[in-house]
């Protein structure tokens, strides 16, 4: 992430006055790379010191005098950028900041406002706030898109195999209770075993394989074993039309399930734009 900030202060007081400039780090513990705090064409940097993520330094004004400020850094973050123009609510005038990002999977953390203009790009999207004169106590921020962690969702999903394990022998049980077919309490034991090496192996593979493929192979490995198994104590039939299309049926909802839990964390976005998010 680059960012570069320039901001102007003109002093109006009739009498001379100490001026604080102050820049909060996003991150106390983060990396800032190529660091600038420029103050009327000279650069501080070198001589400031951070101290509990705040870089300040004092600056004499007189009446009349306007002081320019810039700021730039590269960094790197892993969930989201906020900016916020003033503490508490407060006003700022001539406001004009410019985002352009390199995904299209765009959000705002909470408490943010949203652009006053989005531009589609080729690859991302160029996003502008302007404002002639801003009051407000809300900053300004984005969400990073993330990748689904694989240990994360297979952790999930083997916490909630008990429960589809259960339905898919509760439905195995109820349909050959009413079809009269005579099922001995060892088999549900290796039909459960079947059904469960889904977890099993996606858990090994999701790791070494892309999400979507260690999924699918252990899609394919359960639906067979149980399938398989089920020809061999019912029937071909019975296997294919209720014990295999019921086991299918699932794993996906396992993963539903797992990814409500994890990815899609509820936000709150006061000042949303409709057009805001995209997937």
């Amino acid at each position: 992430m680059t960012f570069h900030g320039v901001w102007s202060y003109r002093h109006a007081d009739a009498n001379p006055r100490d001026l604080r400039l102050a820049l909060s780090l996003p991150d106390k513990a983060g990396i800032y790379d190529d660091f600038r705090f420029v103050v009327d064409g000279v650069d501080l940097a070198p001589r400031l010191r951070p101290k509990d993520g705040l870089v300040a330094t004092t600056v004499p004004v007189k009446p009349g005098q306007t002081v320019a400020l810039e700021i730039a850094y590269r960094s790197r973050g892993m969930e989201e950028w906020i900016y916020k123009p003033t503490n508490e609510v407060g006003q700022i005038e001539d406001f004009d900041l410019r985002m352009t990002t390199d995904f299209r999977a765009i959000d705002f953390p909470k408490l943010t406002m949203s652009p006053t203009k989005k531009v589609a790009t080729a690859s991302g999207y160029e996003l502008e706030w302007t404002f002639a004169r801003l009051v407000a106590g809300y900053g300004i921020g984005m969400v990073m898109p993330t990748h689904v962690q694989p240990g994360d969702l297979a952790a999930h999903m083997s916490f909630s195999a008990p429960i589809s394990l259960g339905l898919f022998l509760v439905f195995i049980y109820v349909i050959t209770l009413l079809r009269r077919i005579d099922i001995h309490p060892i088999n549900f034991l290796f039909v459960a075993a079947a059904f469960f090496s889904f977890n099993l192996l996606f858990g090994y593979t999701a790791d070494r394989l892309p999400v979507e493929a260690a999924f699918l192979i252990s899609s394919v490995v359960s639906v067979g074993l149980v399938a398989s198994y089920l020809r061999l104590v019912v029937g071909s039939r019975f296997a294919h039309s209720r014990g295999g299309h019921r086991a299918a049926s699932l794993p996906g909802g396992l993963l539903d399930s797992a990814l409500l839990r994890r990815v899609h964390r509820p936000q709150h976005h006061p000042a949303r734009d409709p057009d805001s998010v995209f997937s």
